[in-house]
């Protein structure tokens, strides 16, 4: 049985779902309830929603490779954001990905991306990326160091279903988002969007402890980009924000924003 808890997160509404089971002792032969809490839960439109069996099943196929969420997909879970536009997969080796999906889905490798098959379903586009790339060393890590978790998705209607899916934790996560930011100032907005909201809600200290063990070299390079985005050129990425952010953030200053960023950046690279 599953019951739908009210929650409220920093400056966003979601829910938590409370999933109550009944298990058995198999040496003492007693039944019992246990009650679990989950933190993950996304709300999805109709037209992906149906998707969400197959993409279980996709997901469990996936288990023969090595593979993590990446992407809206998990910026929904870790930052809670809006989930739009496709469901992206970071894989060690994209072929073995496409030939895993065959059997389920459209393939079209050129453009690195796969829908499942049957025109309901459609519109569930999965995007597929691979550590082949400048970024190798951040990527590979992310999916070596991936726990497997229990996402709950819901629709407009409040039907709920669930998978599980590989993510990284939410501090490796900010790493890799800063490390690959290239330039791209919608990115960057983002990016120090989801850095306020886990300093604001998470905290600080379960940020570090998430990156321990990450190479200390990949730390340092997102700590200097922390430093100069957040502090060095706070006003530049207020104006970012106040143009491609989101609320609340547009009315974040550049006091608070270094406020959030100084003290981070130097924690990372102490």
């Amino acid at each position: 049985m599953e019951r739908v808890a009210s929650t409220i997160d920093g400056a966003n509404s979601h829910r938590t779902i409370l999933e109550e089971k009944t298990c058995t002792n198999r040496v003492l032969g007693v039944v019992f309830k246990v009650t679990m809490l989950h933190q993950y839960e996304i709300t999805l439109a109709g037209d992906k929603f149906k998707g969400v069996g197959q993409l279980r099943d996709l997901l469990i196929d996936m288990e023969a490779i090595k593979y993590c969420s990446t992407g809206s997909f998990l910026s929904a879970m870790l930052f809670k954001r809006p989930f739009k536009g496709t469901f992206d997969l970071l894989v060690e080796d994209e072929s073995q990905a496409f030939e895993i999906a065959a059997d389920r889905c459209n393939v079209d490798r050129k453009k690195g991306t796969m829908t499942f098959k049957g025109d309901d379903l459609s519109g569930f586009k999965i995007r597929v990326y691979d550590t082949v790339s400048r970024h190798e060393q951040v990527r590979n890590y992310l999916i070596e160091n991936s726990n497997l978790e229990t996402c709950f998705i819901t629709d407009a209607d409040s039907r709920v279903d669930k998978l599980d899916i590989r993510i990284p934790k939410r501090g490796v996560a900010l790493m890799q988002i800063l490390l690959e930011l290239d330039g791209d100032e919608v990115k960057m907005a983002h990016c120090v969007e989801k850095i306020v909201w886990s300093l604001a809600n998470v905290g600080v200290a379960t940020l570090l402890r998430d990156v321990r063990f990450m190479p200390q070299d990949l730390v340092d390079q997102a700590a200097e980009l922390i430093s100069e985005v957040m502090v060095e050129h706070a006003n530049k990425t207020i104006s970012a924000l106040r143009v491609h952010g989101s609320e609340p953030f547009r009315t974040l200053s550049s006091v608070e924003l270094k406020k959030f960023g100084k003290p981070f950046a130097a924690l990372l690279k102490a």
